[in-house]
């Protein structure tokens, strides 16, 4: 039996990091951490937890991004795939240019593959080995939904930590994500 398959996903975020899609202050605001009084009252801003919060925050997105299929945050990938049986769908949304090698390493010219969709496109290729494929994922301008995702699953990790967690600790961010689930999950 010929089956597609991603065999392996390879990151390379640039140089200058990773910009999350909420911030620790939203985060703070969201779990209603910040704003105990009034600045004339003279009471402190609550930053004991800032360092917690926003590895939270990174776990939170990765979490969103296994759940859905999508990458959130921009980066470039390098995608190893088997592809025996006509054609498989890339992770994406794409937001770029996508470059096709073989297993060799070489350059697979336009004419021996095509690009079916956009944000999450299929490779067809007459190709039926490993073939990789690289190029840029993930949003410009962070959807809504991912935002509000990340701060569900970062509220129930918050409230419950160094506790059990409850039966369901990722419903609400999960119920949240599901309608954007793209692929299966990877990695």
């Amino acid at each position: 039996m010929l089956v597609n398959q991603i065999i392996n996903i390879e990151e390379d975020f640039d140089s200058g990091g990773v910009t999350e899609p909420v911030t620790l202050l939203q985060v703070k605001e969201y779990l209603r951490l910040n704003g105990f009084g009034s600045e004339d009252s003279g009471e402190q801003e609550f930053d004991y937890d800032d360092v917690l919060i926003e590895s939270m925050i990174t776990e939170a997105r990765m979490w969103v991004e296994k759940y859905t299929g999508r990458f959130i945050v921009a980066r470039e990938i390098t995608v190893v795939l088997l592809n025996q049986a006509g054609y498989i769908r890339l992770p994406g949304p794409v937001a770029g240019t996508i470059v096709i090698k073989d297993d060799n390493g070489d350059t697979i010219v336009a004419e021996d593959y095509e690009v079916i969709g956009t944000s999450f496109p299929k490779i067809e290729t007459k190709f039926s080995n490993r073939i990789s494929a690289t190029y840029d994922v993930g949003y410009s301008t962070f959807p809504k939904w991912a935002e509000n995702s990340i701060m569900a699953y970062i509220a129930d990790h918050y409230e419950y930590r160094g506790d059990d967690l409850p039966p369901a600790p990722n419903e609400r961010a999960a119920q949240i994500a599901r309608p954007y689930r793209e692929v299966q999950s990877w990695g």
